[in-house]
C-alpha cells in the first residue's frame, strides 16, 4: 500500500490536491509536475476532508438553530474551495442556457458577470442543499 501511495505522488501530490481544490496552503509554494499530475486521484480525499469539516461545523453550530447550523456549515463550505464549484455552476448554466452557437457559449464563458441562468441555477443549488440538509437533520 506504502508503495502504491508513493508511486501516485506521496504526500506532495496530496498537497497539490488540496492546494487545487481549497484555499488551504498546505505544502510547498513550488509542486513537481508528478505531484501536479497525480493530484487527482486525491481529489476525492479532499472531497470527504470538506465533507467532515461541514459536518463538524453543522454539529458545533447546532445551538444556534437549525437554520443558523445549515447556513453556518454552507458558508464554512464556501470559503474553504474558494467558491469553485458555484462559480463553475454559474458559468456552466450561463453557457447552456444563454448560447446557441459555438461563439456566443465561448463569449458568455469569458464574461466575468454572472447572468440570470447561473444565478438561478446558483440559488436552486443552495436551496437544494438547504432542504437536504434540513431533511436529514430530521427537522423536515
Amino acid at each position: 500500500m506504502k508503495k502504491l501511495f508513493e508511486r501516485m505522488g506521496g504526500v506532495e501530490s496530496v498537497y497539490a490536491a488540496f492546494r487545487f481544490l481549497t484555499l488551504i496552503p498546505l505544502g510547498p509554494k513550488k509542486l513537481s509536475p508528478e505531484a501536479l499530475s497525480w493530484s487527482s486521484a486525491h481529489f476525492p480525499l479532499v472531497g470527504i476532508s470538506i465533507g467532515l469539516l461541514m459536518s463538524l461545523c453543522f454539529w458545533c453550530f447546532g445551538p444556534c438553530g437549525l437554520w443558523g447550523a445549515i447556513a453556518l456549515s454552507l458558508g464554512v463550505g464556501v470559503c474553504i474551495t474558494g467558491a469553485l464549484h458555484e462559480d463553475g455552476l454559474a458559468d456552466t448554466a450561463d453557457a447552456m442556457g444563454g448560447g446557441d452557437q459555438k461563439e456566443k457559449i465561448l463569449l458568455i464563458l469569458k464574461d466575468s458577470r454572472v447572468g440570470t441562468f447561473g444565478a438561478s441555477a446558483l440559488i436552486l443549488s443552495f436551496m437544494i442543499r438547504w432542504s437536504l440538509l434540513a431533511h436529514l437533520s430530521g427537522a423536515a
